[in-house]
C-alpha cells in the first residue's frame, strides 16, 4: 500500500522531521517540555545536536520517549484513525517515565 508524503494529521509534507516534530500536533506535545527551547532547527541533526549539547541523561531519556509517543500517534492515526490530542501524548510519555 502505497503512502502519501502527506501529513494525516495537518496536511504539511511529511518526514520524519515533520513528523516528529514540524507538524503542528508534534508542537503542541513538545511546547509541553521543560526542554522544548532547545527543539528550534530545520532538521533532526541539528535539534540532536543541541539537545546533546545540554549534557543532560534526564533531557535525552525524555527526548526518546516523548518522539517515541509521537510517532505511535502518528502511526495510530494514520492506520488505525486513532487520535489523541497532544496534552495526553505529552502525559503518556511522562507516565511511562514515572514507571
Amino acid at each position: 500500500m502505497p503512502i502519501e508524503p502527506q501529513c494525516d494529521r495537518c496536511g504539511g509534507y511529511e518526514d520524519v522531521f515533520h513528523a516528529l516534530g514540524g507538524c503542528v500536533k508534534a508542537q503542541v506535545v513538545w511546547e509541553q517540555w521543560e526542554f522544548s527551547s532547545h527543539m528550534s532547527g530545520s532538521t533532526l541533526e541539528e535539534v540532536f545536536s543541541k539537545l546533546r549539547d545540554i549534557q543532560s541523561a534526564k533531557c535525552i531519556t525524555e527526548f526518546g520517549v516523548i518522539a517515541w509517543d509521537i510517532w505511535n500517534d502518528r502511526n495510530a492515526s494514520l492506520w488505525q484513525r486513532r487520535n489523541q490530542i497532544g496534552l495526553m501524548i505529552y502525559r503518556s510519555a511522562m507516565q511511562f517515565l514515572d514507571e
